[in-house]
């Protein structure tokens, strides 16, 4: 496993010249599984410096919110800011 994940790494090295934004858009992927979407793309803007991955970063989100709708990692959500 260790191997086949170390020629993935190698590939995508070979085919990419920065393989550094892949990460941080990889990383909004979270945002679909805690449901907060702003948040994420918060932090990924401020770990790159700059709005250059804004529209891939608020794709990985969107695509995330959509297939993560009816589950999240937490246990139980509050159903409202009251609760």
């Amino acid at each position: 496993m260790v191997g086949l994940a170390a020629a993935l790494g190698a590939t995508a090295h070979a085919l990419m010249a920065d393989p550094h934004p892949c990460v941080i858009i990889g990383m909004q992927g979270f945002s679909g599984v805690t449901n907060t979407p702003i948040a994420t793309l918060d932090i990924g803007s401020a770990l790159t410096g700059h709005f250059a991955l804004l529209a891939p970063l608020m794709l990985v989100c969107g695509v995330g919110m959509v297939l993560f709708q009816r589950s999240a990692i937490y246990i139980q959500l509050v159903s409202g800011r009251i609760d």
